[in-house]
């Protein structure tokens, strides 16, 4: 499981190397549709991996029935995997990836330029904490 754990970390962390990489400083850099939807999908993919990682720690650590996507984030702040605080602002980049996915509204090229600091910011320190968690509760 460690092993699992891990390789979804190190796409995680390809994938942020890869967000940073399409160096986007201003809304109009979006404007390429090439380029926005290589932000949308690189979101996308971050989102999914946590909550990938999220229902793995929940269900062989903690026997834990995921609800949603959402939750899982809080779910681990409740079992000590993250800081509430933390776990409850993270959560709230569920909502965006299921705009992306779903298409429930169109994302503005405002909202996803403010997304990629948000996210670039939240999945490094989602990362680092989760890294620290799996290395001091599971074994080789």
């Amino acid at each position: 499981m460690k092993q699992s754990l891990t390789n979804k970390l190190k796409q995680m962390e390809i994938d942020l190397q890869k967000l940073r990489k399409v160096n986007v400083s201003t809304v109009q850099d979006l404007e390429p549709f090439e380029k926005y939807h290589l932000v949308e999908r690189l979101i996308e993919k971050i989102v999914d991996t946590a909550v990938g990682i999220n229902q793995m720690i929940l269900r062989e650590k903690f026997n834990a029935t995921i609800k949603t996507a959402k939750e899982s984030f809080t779910d681990l702040a409740t079992n000590g995997v993250l800081n509430m605080e933390f776990a409850t602002e993270i959560s709230r980049s569920v909502g965006l990836r299921n705009k992306i996915i779903h298409e429930y509204d169109q994302v503005t090229t405002v909202t996803l330029f403010q997304a990629i600091d948000i996210c670039l910011q939240q999945y490094t320190e989602y990362h680092k904490a989760t890294i620290i968690w799996i290395d001091n509760n599971y074994t080789d």
